[in-house]
């Protein structure tokens, strides 16, 4: 009930004053609540001195209730009065314990969002008021609680609107990545003081950050710029490294130890802070995973799932063991590119800017490669393709997202990232001029005080099967709601086949429900909805997809199947004539010969200069997904003038969307634009470089760095490579990896 003014009186005169300070405090409501009159002597120069006001039952600062009380000051000599000055400030306790976050002593999930510091025609700031009351107006009608004001100050008057909203500030140093240099430390004492002087009047200010995803330097002097924070202001939460443990597409992810100050302590503690890039759409194995982050999982799953290395993640798992607290998930995200013809537009024909330039580059990349390839006969047009991209973005970071919010270990989350900026103009949840993509409208139904999350247990099945489905209700309202659930299920045909009402008294926290037992009798789209109702009112509700494909034949194949190498299955294993193909016995069938390659690590040197040989000779060789440890694979094609040059298709923040026309050899399956949800178990870990052959389907993304041109990529997926009188099919898709396993995956393989 205290509140601690600090003044600072500059007599510009050469004499002393004598002056009164008068001092009034308004509540919210606008009434005087306090009333102070003093005497001070003015030396020249600056007189510095505070008070220790006594507020009455004060009305506490909070999300929902962002109080704020005015304070008037007025200087008054013999003459008159000689200055004024008004401020605004709030009452609010914020920390952090064992790793979960505390407003005014009651937990808070922190549902955040990053903004990154990069803004259209201006770069560093907000062209025009408007657009600033624009964007953070978005942050909360979308739910959102924090925003991270990422590597930068918060632009000026950002901080009175998140004040006067109830938004959450998370501030950053411009430190970031900063390498160690002789004046690392000073550097970072004058940011971190500058920063904390200008803003620490702020009840939405509630972290101060000092590094982002920088080891080294963090264990260089972190603890000793984390403690001059902690110096310059008892009040916050001071983050030495946020990042302290990233899983990523990149190979660079690592295991370090972040570290928190809490509020009016001096002593740091641990806190595990993770960064992840997971890609989209997400396997039953990552989503499984996330929703048990913490809770004794393996991290062997990210190392399979090419996001890490094996040292990497054991590392990871004995973290998780030797910590008992909530987890901060203060990265996470997937992107969706924008339209850039829009985006482009809005430059209004300028030349002379950075951004502008940039983008038109990546704009004219795209029509260039979109046109060579055709594409215009799968996605109808451009603008197709921008918005199946942005509800891959939607539904990546929705199904991360969910899996979270069923994980009581995890204290909450910050999407990366509000806004599209230069190349990551697939980050955002709005684009650079701050318009809403499918993802923003996802994560405003994720942000509501309830939510039901659905989770099919498969996203493709076999016609005549059934499917699992796991739900969870989430109610983040203090006090128990009465309500009800309805689960209905409609086939392909829109028949309803399941429709059941349950009635529910949730109390705070995660409600997991029973398992819904789907039947997907014929082939087709099943939907499946799910509605939370408090009488006649909508509390949230959830939609899925299952996607029920024709069985297999295998014994209908249109060739024989020679596997060398390895199979790695038993329906492969089941097919393979190798026997009769070595042996060339003439057996009573005229199907042709399929070579095929499923376990390409499984050949030798000389197995591959057989194989190639029969390809020259007429033969076709299928060969399955290459992986950068490949090496003898990729050395004897390169000898045979194929080079094969590998890259992440997994994607991060910036997206990378797998395209596929509607032909045979995706036939029974869903496609005809970006593979969505049913090709998760199946999706390339890794893509080539386009061989120059006929590519059958691809993916693409851009440059990431100022280093090299702007540009799109353009990889193949699945490629065919004439070879001689022979050919070469490259698949990169995990087809015959999970046939035994994965539905979409036998029928891809077939």
């Amino acid at each position: 009930e205290q509140a601690q003014v600090k003044v600072a009186l500059h007599n510009r005169g050469v004499e002393y004053r004598q002056v009164d300070v008068h001092i009034q405090i308004y509540d919210p409501a606008g009434e005087v609540v306090l009333e102070q009159l003093g005497s001070i002597s003015a030396l020249p120069g600056v007189t510095r001195f505070a008070y220790s006001l006594h507020l009455p039952r004060p009305l506490a600062w909070t999300c929902e209730q962002p109080n704020l009380y005015r304070m008037d000051i007025r200087i008054v000599d013999p003459d008159g009065e000689t200055d004024r000055r008004e401020t605004h400030f709030g009452m609010r306790d914020f920390s952090v314990h064992n790793g979960e976050f505390l407003l005014n002593g009651e937990p808070v999930y922190i549902r955040g969002v990053l903004l990154q510091p990069n803004f259209p025609v201006t770069l560093i700031k907000h062209p025009d008021p408007q657009m600033m009351e624009r964007e953070i107006m978005l942050v909360k009608q979308a739910g959102f609680n924090l925003i991270r004001v990422h590597l930068q100050p918060a632009p000026p008057g950002y901080l009175d609107l998140a004040d006067r909203l109830g938004i959450l500030i998370y501030a950053e140093t411009s430190m970031g990545w900063i390498r160690n240099n002789p004046r690392l430390l000073d550097h970072g004492q004058r940011e971190i003081e500058a920063l904390i002087r200008r803003d620490r009047n702020h009840p939405s200010v509630v972290f101060w950050g000092v590094y982002n995803e920088n080891p080294p330097a963090n264990a260089i002097n972190g603890a000793a710029l984390s403690g001059y924070a902690r110096s310059l202001d008892p009040t916050r939460v001071v983050v030495d490294n946020s990042g302290g443990s990233l899983a990523i597409d990149q190979d660079f992810g690592w295991i370090d130890r972040a570290s928190v100050i809490p509020a009016f302590e001096t002593q740091p503690e641990k806190i595990l802070d993770v960064h992840l890039y997971l890609g989209a759409p997400i396997s039953q194995a990552l989503s499984g995973w996330i929703s048990d982050l913490g809770r004794g999982n393996s991290a062997a799953t990210l190392v399979e799932e090419k996001l890490g290395s094996t040292a990497v993640m054991e590392e990871f798992d004995r973290e998780c063991r030797g910590y008992n607290g909530k987890i901060f998930v203060s990265e996470l995200g997937y992107g969706g590119m924008s339209d850039l013809d829009e985006t482009v537009a809005g430059f209004g024909g300028r030349e002379d800017l950075l951004d502008a330039r940039e983008l038109k580059a990546l704009r004219d990349s795209l029509r260039q490669g979109f046109q060579e390839r055709g594409l215009e006969d799968i996605f109808g047009s451009r603008s197709s393709l921008y918005q199946q991209a942005q509800k891959l973005q939607a539904l990546g970071n929705t199904q991360q997202l969910e899996a979270l919010l069923v994980n009581p270990r995890v204290s909450g989350f910050i999407i990366t990232q509000l806004n599209d900026m230069a190349w990551e103009f697939h980050a955002g949840l709005l684009d650079l001029w701050r318009n809403p993509k499918h993802a923003y409208y996802a994560a405003q139904r994720i942000n509501q005080p309830h939510c039901v999350v659905l989770h099919p247990l498969q996203r493709t099945a076999n016609s005549g099967t059934s499917v699992e489905v796991e739900i969870a209700v989430v109610n983040r309202i203090l006090e128990p709601v009465e309500c009800q659930l309805q689960l209905k299920v409609t086939d392909p045909f829109d028949h309803e086949v399941f429709n059941v009402q349950k009635n529910l008294r949730l109390h705070p926290g995660i409600h997991p429900q029973e398992r819904l037992c789907v039947p997907v009798e014929a082939a087709g789209a099943y939907h499946v909805t799910a509605r939370l109702q408090s009488g006649t009112a909508m509390l949230a509700e959830a939609e899925e997809m299952i996607h029920a494909l024709e069985s297999v034949k295998w014994n209908s194949l249109p060739v024989r199947v020679a596997v060398v190498g390895s199979a790695g299955g038993a329906v492969l294993e089941q097919l393979n004539d190798r026997d009769n193909h070595v042996s060339g016995k003439p057996a009573n069938d005229p199907r042709p010969f399929v070579s095929l390659v499923a376990q390409p690590a499984s050949l030798t040197d000389k197995q591959w200069e057989s194989l190639l040989q029969s390809a020259e000779a007429g033969e076709t060789v299928v060969i399955a997904a290459l992986q950068p440890d490949d090496s003898t694979a990729i050395q004897v094609l390169a000898r045979h003038g194929i080079d094969v040059r590998l890259h992440f298709g997994i994607g991060s923040w910036m997206g990378c969307y797998h395209w596929a026309p509607t032909s045979e050899v995706f036939s029974g399956l869903p496609s005809g634009g970006v593979q969505m949800a049913p090709y998760a178990e199946i999706l390339p870990k890794y893509v080539l470089t386009e061989l120059g052959g006929e590519t059958l389907a691809g993916s693409l993304r851009n440059t990431q760095s100022l280093l090299e041109p702007p540009a799109m990529l353009w990889y193949s997926d699945i490629e065919k490579v004439p070879m001689g009188k022979g050919i070469l099919l490259f698949c990169q898709y995990r087809a015959f990896e999970a046939v035994d396993q994965d539905p979409a995956a036998a029928r891809l393989a077939y």
